[in-house]
């Protein structure tokens, strides 16, 4: 500003900080190892849940790169890179990783028990869809193994046949025979 008294010249810098971008939501299986590319420039620093990450077994860092491996359900949470020059930007990522989850269930077993009377079968299925890793949760579900009743029935048989029996006539007009018999497993079973 100039006045008769004078002229007075002042500088402001104003710095505008970006507000942190989301950039996306990613759910991973245990086990996957994941890369995160930081889009700020220069040097960065990076966050899990605003507390600094430090180079270890599950984390590293290649240039503005987060590698993250073998990831296990703790590091679930959101991920910021800042620039740690003046203007601060920032870029954030939640991530989710997924515990182990239960696969299909296997076929039932053949039906086990006595003769004539009710046995059972079992099926299971295992936490292998994926399997949970390092120390990454178990399956949520309870069920692991059904087991069920199912019925044997009683069930006969024929014997073997015996040896034929000498001819009842040296020659025309004479019979041979042989036999079997039936065996029952019990109840009212029949051949």
């Amino acid at each position: 500003a100039t006045n008769a008294a004078g002229s007075d010249v002042q500088n402001s810098r104003v710095l505008v900080r970006d507000s942190a971008a989301l950039i996306a939501e990613l759910v991973i299986q245990e086990g996957d190892t994941v890369t995160l590319d930081c889009a700020a420039d220069g040097e960065v620093k990076w966050l899990l849940d605003e507390k600094p990450l430090t180079p270890g077994s599950k984390f590293f860092f290649v240039g503005r790169k987060l590698v993250i491996k073998d990831s296990i359900v703790y590091i679930s949470g959101t991920y910021t890179c800042r620039a740690n020059d003046i203007t601060m930007k920032q870029y954030q990522v939640t991530i989710k990783v997924v515990p182990g989850e239960v696969g299909e269930w296997s076929e039932w077993t053949p039906c086990i028990g006595p003769v004539c009377s009710v046995g059972s079968r079992t099926r299971n299925r295992k936490c292998d869809s994926p399997a949970p890793s390092e120390n990454g949760l178990p399956c949520e579900e309870d069920e692991m193994e059904q087991r069920e009743a199912c019925d044997l029935p009683c069930t006969s048989n024929w014997s073997d046949w015996t040896v034929w029996s000498e001819c009842s006539e040296e020659c025309d007009g004479g019979y041979q025979s042989r036999s079997r018999i039936c065996i029952s497993m019990g109840g009212n079973s029949t051949c």
